[in-house]
């Protein structure tokens, strides 16, 4: 994951995609500079609009866990808290770890900084989608996946405040970028790339243990390896025995990713099962809570097959939506033509070797989905745990609108022309809709149910509780505007927060304490997610809206608790 990496070279593409996938045209590159701009763009806009958003409920409890990991090493493993707090000693704490050493030099406040530091590593997940897309596809399909995925809210909303699945997600897109590179260079992968695969699928595993799903596509493209060298060398056993050999030349990339996990995640190599008890733990991991789909609230651990499917189908954006579309539809209609169907063809030997990478990106996009409706695992919170699946879902949709823009080229070059006008207009088009989203971009729904106006109601929006960060500022202003001399007779005004209570009381100035009862408290902040706005009265005085749908309110209850605006005295 070096910034040199980050630099395609000119040739490679063309050398190692399948046939007809990529044109060797070096005039292509315009894209490379293009992407190179998309992402200095993406880097600024995060520099600028950071603290815009609010805590989530995750985010305290991480906090504190990277801090007992910092103390960790700090007192030379004397201070062993981390290894048994809460159930976080379950996962991997390397971004809370990183973040806890940033907070130590950063000039913004503790919560700031970590969005900062996840704004940070979403945009490093974009970038590893276009690298990936670039190698498998070309650099016009690279420029395609990183807009689609920049352009997908859900993806973009997290990156700020998700300490979990937005930096697996980019451990995972990176992995299997490496793991593309390695399985490629078989039978003799580069020193270089082992260790960068070992060092990122660490970094992967440091962060959560469903890592170890990338071991599988590995060892899948190594099979597949094997199974191209029987078909070549028509010896089964020299087949096998390139699989044999294949293994132990990434064994080095092992050892290095269970090291670097171990930085990350201590409590993961205290014993050798320690990572397959935490798999097994959250394999079965019973919360019981429910969940809202389609106007039913459903419990998180009996959860239709179509749960995710739904949810991808109504939050992707419409042009990533085509994209998957086509491609399939493309991946199809190619492999008709060739042949794989037909009765005297084995598709694993004659047919999957040439997909090569692309291969690859597929089955990561796919396993997940297959899993899930095979096994349908607890899950919550719309795509929140399968924000991993987007990276490689993006690289296939753009795989296929780089196909139908080469297919309008060939027919003229005014349908190319055409093609990157209406693409350039869709992302204008999403770029506004996030932007009047904003900073709850992750609440977006696309038009398949009327955008998130037609969602209310029927699927879950601010489930992370981002917007009482908003409804805090404004209940400041509300007292400030008072007058500088209103005060309360016995002190701060009481708060009563509806949502988890930092989210809420981080934001709220001196004036104000966030309390647990209800009926004493002055004001009211409460989200509208649940209902939750109504389980307590008051004179609503202010809202946060975004595209007509309230999420969340501000209720002055000073009627109720007599505690009307006192002028003190001069």
């Amino acid at each position: 994951m070096a910034l040199s990496d980050l630099r395609p070279p000119r040739a490679r593409v063309a050398a190692i995609a399948p046939a007809g996938w990529v044109s060797r045209s070096e005039s292509l590159d315009i894209f490379d500079q293009v992407s190179a701009l998309f992402l200095c763009g993406l880097v600024l806009v995060v520099a600028l609009t950071f603290r815009d958003y609010g805590i989530i409920w995750d985010e305290e409890w991480q906090n504190i866990y990277g801090k007992k990991l910092l103390s960790l090493y700090v007192s030379g493993f004397a201070d062993t808290s981390a290894l048994h707090y809460s159930n976080l000693y379950l996962y991997g704490g390397l971004f809370d770890l990183v973040a806890a050493i940033a907070n130590l030099i950063s000039p913004f406040g503790e919560y700031e900084t970590r969005h900062l530091l996840g704004g940070a590593v979403g945009v490093l997940g974009m970038a590893g989608t276009w690298r990936l897309a670039r190698h498998v596809a070309g650099p016009r399909a690279g420029l395609l996946a990183l807009a689609l995925i920049a352009m997908t809210p859900v993806y973009y909303g997290h990156m700020f405040f998700n300490p979990k699945d937005v930096p697996f997600a980019c451990g995972m897109i990176w992995s299997l970028y490496w793991i593309v590179r390695v399985v490629e260079a078989m039978p003799r992968p580069s020193p270089a790339s082992i260790c960068a695969l070992g060092l990122v699928l660490g970094m992967t595993l440091a962060t959560r243990i469903g890592a170890l799903v990338a071991f599988f596509y590995l060892g899948c493209g190594i099979l597949v390896f094997g199974l191209s060298r029987v078909r070549r060398l028509r010896d089964w056993h020299l087949g096998l025995s390139s699989v044999w050999f294949a293994g132990l030349r990434i064994l080095p990339a092992v050892i290095i990713a269970y090291l670097v996990m171990g930085l990350g995640w201590p409590w993961g190599v205290l014993e050798p099962l320690n990572p397959l008890k935490a798999l097994w733990t959250f394999s079965h991991f019973g919360w019981e809570g429910m969940v809202q789909v389609d106007g039913q609230w459903v419990s998180a651990l009996h959860l239709p097959w179509t749960y995710l499917p739904l949810f991808l189908a109504i939050q992707l954006p419409e042009a990533f939506l085509i994209g998957l579309a086509m491609a399939v539809s493309l991946f199809a209609v190619r492999q008709w033509k060739s042949g794989i169907w037909s009765n005297n063809r084995l598709w694993p030997m004659r047919q999957f070797p040439r997909i090569g990478g692309f291969g690859l990106v597929i089955l990561a996009a796919a396993f997940p989905l297959v899993y899930f409706i095979a096994f349908r695992p607890n899950a919550y919170h719309t795509l929140r745990h399968f924000l991993f699946v987007i990276p490689p879902l993006a690289i296939i949709a753009a795989w296929g609108l780089d196909r139908i823009w080469r297919s309008l080229e060939r027919t003229g070059m005014r349908y190319g022309v055409a093609m990157a006008i209406l693409f350039i207009g869709s992302v204008g088009v999403q770029g506004i809709r996030m932007a009047d989203l904003h900073p709850s971009e992750y609440v977006s729904y696309n038009s398949l149910v009327g955008g998130t106006k037609g969602a209310q109601g029927h699927f879950e929006l601010d489930y992370w509780g981002n917007s009482l960060a908003e409804a805090a500022e404004l209940l400041n202003d509300k007292v400030k505007s008072e007058g500088a001399a209103v005060t309360r007779a016995r002190g701060p005004y009481l708060v009563k927060v509806c949502g988890y209570p930092l989210s809420g009381g981080y934001f709220l100035s001196r004036n104000f304490r966030v309390v647990e009862d209800g009926r004493v408290a002055d004001f009211f902040l409460a989200l509208t997610q649940s209902g939750c706005d109504k389980t307590l009265q008051g004179q609503e005085i202010a809202k946060v809206e975004r595209t007509g749908v309230v999420l969340a309110v501000v209720k002055d209850r000073r009627m109720f608790t007599r505690q009307a605006p006192q002028v003190a005295e001069h």
